[in-house]
């Protein structure tokens, strides 16, 4: 297993590791901020932060000097404290935010390598063994997915296909349900004087074999197309790791990935107001990865 030298040597630095945590979710904060978080008193965080920044686990970020306010200087992770996140927190939420905002913030890029490291090790706390631990995550099947996946959900014919409206729609409004997804699309789409969907008046005109009428009623926005998209991105009810131990060939272990990370883009929450979506960690990892 995978393991990193422990970042302090004797009791637990309490306060420490909450600045850790606080920093690894939220990308960069200043000492201020910090303790708006977390409650301390100001001398025991700046303190806590200076031993942080001493030990290379964190360091400046930025200087914060908007006109009429105190300027602040922001902390971020290094790659110690990357490491040291790591081996603190085995939580998805964390690990996940951490390592996208150090992509995100750091000059120094990860590679293949590092970040199967870096996954290794929080997978084996996370998960626990497992035989089927080695196929759960590999960087370059699924970066090759991602490179598959945005090329799939780009449509020069229809312009921004379904998939990608709903996604985005997620993006900008959490936690929404079904009935508001559909208002939400129905609004983006410019109309005629006579409040006729501009859309459906051009197609309208193409016959039915037109293959770019056919491309459009694929990703008309309807409450079935975006349904569809929906069960295409969250997790099925009777989905199992399991399934990983019964094969071994490259081709089927890279479909069974292409199978799982389309499933693990999207989450459905139950609640009093019936079911709602949102987007998960991972759909941010995707972005990031997109734009580094």
């Amino acid at each position: 297993m995978p393991t990193f030298e422990k970042w302090y040597r004797r009791k637990r630095p309490t306060l420490q590791v909450k600045i850790l945590e606080n920093i690894a979710l939220w990308g960069e904060l200043s000492k201020r901020k910090l303790q708006d978080k977390i409650g301390a008193h100001y001398s025991d965080i700046s303190d806590a932060v200076d031993a942080l920044k001493g030990g290379k686990i964190i360091k400046r970020s930025r200087l914060d000097s908007d006109k009429g306010r105190r300027a602040e200087i922001y902390y971020k992770l290094t790659k110690r404290g990357l490491e040291a996140s790591i081996d603190e927190f085995a939580d998805p939420e964390i690990f996940w935010k951490a390592v996208i905002s150090y992509c995100k913030l750091s000059k120094d890029t990860l590679s293949p390598e590092e970040f199967n490291k870096y996954y290794k090790t929080f997978e084996t706390k996370y998960v626990g063994y497992s035989k089927i631990r080695d196929f759960f995550f590999q960087y370059e099947p699924v970066d090759k997915l991602f490179e598959e996946w945005l090329s799939t959900n780009r449509d020069d014919d229809v312009h921004i296909t379904i998939s990608q409206k709903v996604l985005e729609c997620l993006a900008l409004y959490r936690s929404v349900t079904l009935e508001q997804i559909l208002e939400h699309l129905q609004m983006q789409i410019p109309k005629d004087k006579n409040g006729q969907l501009l859309d459906e008046s051009f197609f309208d005109l193409l016959p039915d074999s037109d293959p770019l009428k056919k491309r459009y009623l694929e990703n008309k926005v309807s409450m079935e197309n975006i349904m569809s998209v929906i069960d295409r991105y969250t997790i099925p009810s009777n989905f199992s790791f399991h399934q990983f131990l019964e094969i071994s060939e490259p081709e089927e272990i890279s479909a069974k990935y292409s199978e799982i990370i389309s499933h693990l883009l999207i989450r459905a929450i139950e609640s009093n107001t019936g079911k709602r979506y949102e987007l998960t960690i991972f759909w941010g990892y995707i972005n990031t990865c997109n734009s580094l």
